[in-house]
């Protein structure tokens, strides 16, 4: 359902949440800069690249203060995973907020540890900070690699390990098995022609100047310094269980001791009639999206559908409309990111991306796609059709687990493990997309990359049984911060949902929790709504004292 929007104050309300952020500093930067001053003011985090600062606050990321100082970074998942935002930390690192276990384990993979901080989470606590937008952090002084107290390769005799796809599962899994072993030869079989790259962004493909650049998570170096052969644009066809080998579509073989399969999944079709018309996609990999972006502009399209209202399906139609195309969600449900939020939630989503021209249709369901050999529009089962030039179908993906079924690995959708992602050859491991672990979330980045990890251990025989991570869901669109955890909606007596008092037409917020834990988020409005919702699950059941405020009305603690 749709809300009614009426009256001055919710003109206003609606301005605010479309409004870029404002700068909430005001130094004169170039003077201190001119007068050789090594530190920025006492409450002011400097950029050193672009002689701007902000104000230091213990509840915003550096992420958002940039934001608010008209500074651009890259950035992907907003919650210090994907690793897209390094930044260089010249000085006041002490002044920085401890990094969680989780940006501790991007910058680990990135080798950045000690370098630089993950923007989208790192807090300065106070001023006295100095960072480098425009620096490579890789370029700063390596601080003295851990070498392990025992070479797990030498010490079980497993010296060779083949992973298929180099995805956030396989990257973490690489990461994992040169850190516990320097020997070990890792062979990584990437189908793709990129680097590790970050998916979480490919719409900057579609609407920016710049194709792939910027998008990459790791260095053009990153496998001669872990020792990795890398096989960048490379099938593999076949796996021979017997003789340990993995067969490749160049026809050459690998051995293993052992294999990880991380070749996650591919995107649903629409599964329509006429779904392979020509200007019908999907939009999974940044191949898909270049491909969009040439169709585009040969075709001259002025009009494009999305089919599917969850995280990706919107991103994709923000991603469309930047692209200079009239576009319209197509939603199955009753509102957007029907997973992540209730119903007030996807009000203000939904009203926040009309304000956009994005038209949202709710209860909506494909019958059909019209055209002869060109789309040139779809019909709903209502009845109802729609022009068309492109379609872009986000629902849903498929795991790519043929190859392991031709191998005689169980499979059921996925490819089935245990808690140690140990498959039903004992050989053999699988992580991320591909993997199928009853109970375990699928798709999330985080997911992967502790699949990914608790993998490689396993492989070397210590198996340690699976624990969800982190599964926040944040979607990554300027302008609005939409957050989604957990529950979204008490499941039981014990169960309460705390709504925060300030909440009006451009700002919801709501905690589902018992008495001490916090069981579901539900953050939708400007910039920086959702930033303690990381936090709050950082400190997973130490929350009894905050919830008991929050019961009594006081959300002061979680404002920026």
């Amino acid at each position: 359902a749709r809300i009614a929007y009426s009256g001055l104050a919710e003109e206003r309300a609606f301005a605010r949440l479309n409004a870029p952020a404002e700068p909430r500093v005001a130094v004169d930067l170039p003077a201190l800069r001119e007068a050789g001053a090594p530190q920025p003011a006492a409450d002011i985090v400097l950029d050193r690249g672009t002689g701007q600062g902000f104000a230091a606050h213990p509840n915003r990321s550096l992420l958002e203060g940039l934001e608010s100082a008209g500074i651009k970074i890259d950035y992907g998942c907003r919650m210090g995973m994907c690793g897209a935002d390094p930044v260089a930390v010249i000085d006041g690192q002490e002044h920085l907020s401890e990094p969680s276990a989780t940006e501790l384990d991007t910058l680990n993979r990135l080798g950045l540890n000690g370098r630089a901080r993950m923007a989208c989470v790192c807090k300065a606590t106070r001023g006295g900070v100095t960072i480098d937008t425009k620096l490579d952090p890789h370029s700063l002084p390596v601080p003295v690699p851990e070498i392990p107290a025992v070479d797990m390769a030498v010490a079980t005799g497993i010296n060779r390990v083949v992973i298929i796809g180099n995805g956030a599962a396989g990257a973490a899994a690489a990461d994992e098995i040169r850190r516990l072993s320097p020997t070990c030869a890792i062979d990584m079989v990437a189908r793709e022609p990129e680097l590790f790259y970050n998916r979480m962004a490919i719409g900057r493909v579609l609407y920016g100047r710049s194709a792939m650049a910027g998008l990459f998570l790791q260095g053009h170096d990153w496998a001669e310094k872990k020792s990795v052969t890398l096989w960048l644009n490379t099938s593999a066809t076949a796996i021979d269980t017997a003789k340990q080998e993995v067969h490749l579509g160049t026809g050459e073989t690998l051995p293993y001791d052992r294999l990880v399969l991380a070749q996650g999944s591919r995107a649903a079709s629409a599964n329509v009639p006429g779904d392979d018309l020509d200007g019908c996609f999907v939009l999974r990999e940044a191949s898909d999206a270049i491909t969009i972006r040439a169709f585009r502009q040969s075709h001259a399209c002025r009009t494009a559908i999305v089919v599917g209202g969850g995280v990706l399906g919107i991103e994709a139609a923000d991603a469309l409309r930047q692209l200079g195309l009239s576009v319209t969600i197509l939603q199955r449900s009753s509102r957007l990111m029907n997973r992540q939020l209730d119903e007030r939630g996807g009000e203000i989503l939904t009203h926040y991306l009309e304000g956009l021209g994005v038209t949202v249709i709710p209860h909506a369901e494909l019958n059909r796609c019209m055209g002869d050999t060109r789309l040139t529009g779809v019909e709903l089962k209502d009845g109802t059709t729609l022009d068309a030039d492109i379609m872009v179908t986000c629902a849903g993906i498929q795991p790519n687990i043929e190859i392991a079924q031709a191998a005689g690995l169980a499979t059921r959708r996925g490819v089935l493990v245990d808690q140690s992602m140990r498959t039903s050859d004992p050989h053999i491991f699988a992580v991320g997309d591909v993997a199928e672990l009853p109970g375990a979330i699928g798709g999330l980045w985080a997911v992967s990359a502790a699949q990914g990890r608790i993998a490689a251990a396993a492989l070397f025989g210590h198996d340690t049984a699976y624990t969800e991570p982190n599964t926040l869901v944040s979607l990554k669109m300027d302008g609005i911060d939409v957050k989604g955890f957990g529950l979204i909606a008490p499941q039981s007596a014990d169960h309460a949902i705390l709504l925060d008092p300030d909440n009006g037409h451009d700002q919801y917020r709501a905690i589902i929790a018992d008495q001490t834990r916090l069981l579901g988020a539900i953050f939708v409005g400007p910039p920086g709504t959702g930033s303690p919702v990381a936090d709050l699950i950082e400190r997973k059941d130490d929350l009894g004292p905050l919830l008991a405020e929050l019961r009594e009305g006081n959300w002061s603690s979680l404002n920026p």
